[in-house]
């Protein structure tokens, strides 16, 4: 089981709010957050807390944007991974986690530098994309680097 290092980097949030690369004040984010305690159930009353810990006094736009696609990754990708891990060690089976951290130099002409390792980005180095034939690869352009991940 593994999640990348910047799960809600590019792709998820861009679909989600379109114009978050410039960053977003204060006012989107509460906004966007309001959308996301909706999904948490019987966590909501405990919201407050996550916000707070996550964004404290926060003003800056840039590290607004990158604070809540953390949340976003955490609340989405990575806790479940690891919680979903936990019951598997618990039952007595092995289980092994990642975290990938490559961003595919695919992207590098087409993503914002600060995405990382976004949602998916994996999978052609999991299933060896880099050793395919580049007509039926899906990474057809790989780098000696990428194929020695």
């Amino acid at each position: 089981m593994g999640v990348n290092n910047h799960e809600a980097g590019w792709m998820i949030p861009s679909n989600l709010q379109p114009d978050f690369m410039e960053g977003m004040d204060r006012e989107k984010v509460d906004s966007f957050l309001l959308r996301l305690k909706l999904l948490m159930g019987q966590f909501s009353e405990f919201f407050h807390l996550v916000t707070e810990e996550y964004f404290g006094d926060t003003e800056d736009p840039i590290q607004l944007r990158d604070l809540l696609l953390e949340l976003l990754e955490d609340m989405v990708f990575v806790s479940p991974t690891v919680k979903t891990a936990k019951y598997h060690r618990e039952s007595g089976l092995p289980i092994y986690l990642y975290e990938f951290q490559h961003r595919p130099s695919k992207y590098d002409n087409t993503r914002p530098d600060f995405v990382k390792a976004d949602h998916a980005d994996e999978i052609g180095f999991v299933l060896g994309a880099p050793f395919l034939p580049t007509n039926v690869s899906l990474l057809s352009i790989s780098t000696d680097e990428e194929k020695s991940l």
